[in-house]
């Protein structure tokens, strides 16, 4: 997942496309997110609360945030 992640975000940011990444629910926050997972690969609700918080976030923010 993470060279998967990784091909993702160059692609998308070659193409100027915004993107979101929720350290927390990556493979790099465990076994600290483990509260965050119903099981190893999908969020529980607390997860979902997580990734809506960040999402909003995200998406209220200007467009020129892209690097």
């Amino acid at each position: 997942m993470t060279r998967y992640r990784a091909k993702l975000r160059e692609t998308a940011l070659g193409k100027k496309i915004p993107v979101l990444e929720i350290p927390e629910l990556t493979e790099s926050g465990w076994p600290a997110n483990k509260a965050l997972f119903g099981e190893r690969i999908h969020p529980n609700a607390a997860g979902h609360r997580l990734l809506a918080e960040r999402l909003t976030a995200f998406l209220s923010e200007p467009v020129a945030r892209i690097k």
